[in-house]
């Protein structure tokens, strides 16, 4: 039998979408593409600046070097060395005082109103009405109807002693009397004061172990500059030259203390003072560049000192044939953009205030700022180009 035939299937309605929906996807793809390009636009705008005070941080750098004879494995400085023997004697003053009861002293008019001359010999007492004694400190002879000025002190020490003039009528002045004399004299033959009695209490120095330091002190430097100034009157030196000098040995004989109170005492000493006279320009260079070695592989500016250096006797010869001399120099670092410190990758992702904490924490940062771009992003990006520190000094 032959094969029957198929009918055609029946037609399958398809459905056409509308231009709705393709609307949609362009309107997602658009603002897909936006938001995209926003993003990219976003990182590549977005930056952080951070801006660092740095403070200047002290470093020290030393050297030594040799004057007069050289050492192989020692720098030398042309100068020129010496040994000198020196004696000098000063007199000082004691910085302590105190008071001390001492005899009064003042004068006197002596009066006689008899017919005869009166002689009086030294420590003759007069009594005054209070009973305090005093004593003529000259022997005199007081004429007849006449009178003589004297000198008088007081018979015990202290102010209570002193006693000023009395400026009344005459019958009415103090008077005082001569008990040595004859009762009936004593009324005719008398004193009154012309100039008061004073100086009862006087301050005297005192000497501590502290003047005798402060002496023997002054005495060591004055040592130090007799050796410089013999030195460079040898050498007839310049301006050009340096100067260092150290005491080899020293002693003192020290007159007056012992007794404790005194106006002043004398010290004597008698030194061996060992100097070098040297080239201020070659040891600035020397210590100079010890400074340049210690920060030459650092990531930091060095300011080099406009003092000059310290320069002292670290040893010397006996007989002053050579002078080896320590020198000492400071200078400032500052820091540079350029430390590690300051890596990008440092800030990665950090906000504001741990920017600011990391940053404060390195040595020789005296004050930091960061600002962000836009101005309200709040992190760091992980963008090494977009993260920029600027160093300045303070």
């Amino acid at each position: 039998m032959p094969p029957k035939k198929r009918g055609a299937p029946p037609p399958v309605a398809i459905k056409t979408p509308s231009i709705k929906f393709y609307r949609n996807i362009a309107v997602t793809f658009l603002v897909l593409t936006v938001a995209l390009l926003l993003a990219v636009a976003y990182m590549s705008v977005k930056k952080v600046t951070i801006r660092v005070v740095a403070q200047p941080v002290t470093i020290q750098a030393s050297a030594q070097a040799r004057v007069g004879e050289q050492a192989e494995d020692m720098p030398h400085l042309t100068g020129a060395t010496g040994r000198f023997d020196v004696e000098l004697s000063r007199d000082f003053q004691p910085t302590g005082t105190k008071e001390k009861e001492v005899q009064a002293t003042g004068k006197v008019v002596i009066k006689n109103t008899t017919n005869k001359n009166q002689p009086l010999v030294a420590t003759t007492r007069l009594l005054a009405p209070d009973g305090v004694l005093y004593r003529l400190k000259n022997t005199v002879t007081v004429p007849a109807g006449g009178q003589i000025e004297a000198d008088i002190y007081a018979d015990k020490a202290g102010k209570a002693s002193e006693r000023p003039v009395v400026e009344t009528e005459v019958d009415k002045v103090e008077r005082l009397t001569i008990p040595g004399l004859f009762e009936p004299l004593q009324a005719k033959i008398y004193a009154i004061l012309s100039v008061p009695v004073s100086g009862g209490v006087q301050k005297v120095g005192v000497v501590s172990e502290g003047d005798i330091k402060k002496a023997k002190d002054e005495l060591r430097a004055a040592a130090l500059a007799e050796g410089q100034r013999l030195l460079v009157a040898r050498e007839k030196a310049s301006d050009v030259l340096g100067y260092a000098g150290a005491i080899q040995t020293i002693t003192f004989e020290t007159i007056g203390p012992d007794q404790k109170e005194v106006s002043a005492f004398t010290v004597k000493a008698t030194a061996a003072v060992v100097g070098a006279l040297y080239n201020k320009d070659e040891a600035v260079q020397l210590v100079n560049n010890r400074l340049q070695d210690k920060v030459a592989r650092q990531p930091v500016k060095l300011a080099l000192g406009e003092a000059f250096p310290e320069v002292k006797v670290d040893r010397a010869d006996e007989g002053g044939k050579w002078v080896q001399l320590a020198i000492a120099q400071s200078g400032v670092t500052y820091l540079t953009e350029n430390s590690p410190a300051f890596d990008p990758m440092k800030f990665y992702g950090k906000s504001r205030a741990d920017i600011e904490a990391y940053v404060r924490g390195i040595p020789g940062v005296q004050d930091v700022s960061v600002k962000f771009r836009p101005a309200w992003s709040d992190v760091a990006p992980r963008v090494p180009e977009h993260i920029e520190v600027r160093v300045v000094g303070e």
